[in-house]
């Protein structure tokens, strides 16, 4: 799995891996590091978890200041999935999203034959068709 989040407090991602974990799966995640304290690589209930980039602070004032640690996590993650899948080969990998580019971290391992999936999560609940009361052809307001 492949988060751009912290794995201790996104807990839809944590109780999805834990699941998968129980159920006899290897799972692994890549996420970040909230503060130097944790280690970069953990065993939690079953899951391993990597964190391969440090995020201990906002300071994000531009746009690009903003865009640049999310391409260098997904370089890192691209680099470290496709080095890993390479060793042993996973099975399937599913990406956790904001950001939406995250999908092409898993370019290597979807060229090799595992199976990958993308979640698309929003924190407005009237953003999405599916997330909404409203029949998709509806208008949210007058045009």
């Amino acid at each position: 799995m492949i988060t751009h989040s912290f794995y201790e407090s996104d807990n839809r991602v944590a109780r999805y891996a834990e699941a998968l974990a129980a159920r006899g799966d290897r799972v692994d995640v890549l996420a970040l590091r909230r503060s130097p304290e944790l280690p970069r690589e953990e065993n939690i209930s079953g899951v391993r978890v990597f964190r391969i980039q440090n995020r201990f602070r906002k300071t994000e004032r531009s746009f690009l200041a903003y865009l640049w640690p999310l391409f260098r996590f997904l370089v890192s993650s691209s680099w470290w999935v496709t080095r890993r899948h390479a060793r042993q080969q996973y099975d399937f990998i599913h990406v956790h999203n904001i950001p939406d580019f995250l999908v092409y971290a898993a370019w290597y391992p979807k060229l090799t034959g595992a199976g990958s999936s993308w979640t698309f999560t929003t924190s407005f609940p009237n953003s999405s068709p599916a997330n909404s009361a409203r029949r998709p052809t509806e208008c949210p307001r007058p045009c």
